[in-house]
């Protein structure tokens, strides 16, 4: 199932207003777990008890930069490399999504492009990472450990949903293209949904 509420972030959220208006982006953060994403998810849920909405979203995205610093240190193991295909693909993964939110937060907040490329680049590089080779990920099918700690680690994210945010954020800021159209629409169909750029022209460098 598409996850609709981190695609309509990366497509509308572009300032504050836009980013607290309704619950897209507590649900988006509902589809991953962990003690930075509650921390950001309170900030986020409780931000008219702050002097200004700013102040919460600074907090979240505190949070969520931690949450990246602490996936990528996870995966970045040589130990975790070779002995956890599924759990490596897994974290790659939702690094990648986090840094996605990371992106579109810095965005709604007015902050400087070079952060906002920072955590795309974050996202690119998670996202692309080398995948573990077939005889681990096989080896992983036979282990109980690893189906326990996939079973009971909450997440909802897919590659599909990741891949069309990155798509969304490239398009809207003209970062040089990383993520191609038809990897995405494969039979070419209308691809509107997911963009929405026609007031933002492109310039590709």
């Amino acid at each position: 199932m598409e996850l609709v509420e981190l695609l309509e972030l990366a497509k509308k959220a572009k300032s504050i207003g836009e980013l607290l208006n309704g619950d897209a982006f507590s649900t988006a953060l509902d589809a991953i777990a962990g003690v930075d994403i509650k921390t950001a998810k309170y900030a986020i849920k409780n931000h008219t008890k702050y002097a200004n909405p700013r102040e919460a979203l600074n907090t979240a995205l505190g949070s969520l930069i931690h949450a990246h610093i602490a996936l990528e240190e996870k995966y970045s193991k040589w130990r975790v490399k070779l002995t956890q295909g599924f759990l490596l693909n897994f974290q790659l993964e939702t690094d990648a999504y986090v840094c996605c939110l990371i992106a579109i937060l810095h965005r709604a907040l007015g902050n400087k492009k070079e952060v906002i490329k920072e955590a795309f680049d974050w996202a690119v590089k998670a996202f692309f990472e080398a995948p573990c080779s077939s005889f681990r990920v096989a080896l992983d099918l036979f282990n109980p450990i690893v189906w326990f700690r996939l079973i009971t680690t909450k997440s909802k994210i897919s590659s599909g949903d990741i891949e069309k945010c990155l798509y969304i954020i490239q398009e809207q800021e003209g970062f040089a293209p990383k993520i191609k159209i038809n990897d995405i629409f494969p039979d070419n169909s209308d691809n509107s949904d997911y963009t929405e750029i026609e007031d933002h022209p492109i310039h590709y460098g």
